[in-house]
């Protein structure tokens, strides 16, 4: 709906149940009630191009990219953690959330590492240390 253009469906509950009839005649009289903002379709929109199989794999292939992306700032910017590499690649893929996070198509990463990027040089965080936004 949102690459047709028809974002304001996105915005009626009413239209969206109608909308998942016309497309997935088997939910029957079952409503999926979506939990995240209409704005959030954008990010999918790309995938919606796709056969359902590919566009789930290619989105766990993009949240696993972007979570590893998050994991290995946070260990580039600590240096408690250098030369842990292998240790920390290991404890990061054995996070049982990080297997729900992709079985389950969550949207967490992309603000994990948007997160993360953003605050890269901020080493101290929480701790008050010499980059902390908070001071020394």
């Amino acid at each position: 709906m949102a690459a047709e253009g028809r974002s304001d469906v996105l915005y009626d509950g009413g239209e969206l149940r109608i909308e998942q009839a016309r497309l997935v005649p088997a939910s029957g009289d079952r409503w999926f009630v979506p939990i995240y903002g209409p704005q959030t379709a954008l990010i999918f929109a790309p995938f919606a191009r796709l056969p359902y199989l590919c566009a789930a794999f290619c989105w766990a292939l993009v949240t696993v990219a972007l979570y590893g992306a998050s994991v290995w700032l946070l260990w580039r910017g600590s240096p408690a953690l250098a030369g842990r590499g292998g240790l920390i690649a290991l404890a990061a893929a054995a996070y049982p959330p990080f297997c729900s996070l992709v079985l389950h198509g969550q949207t967490s990463a992309l603000p994990c590492c948007a997160w993360r990027s953003a605050t890269r040089r901020w080493v101290g965080i929480g701790a008050g240390g010499p980059e902390s936004p908070w001071g020394p």
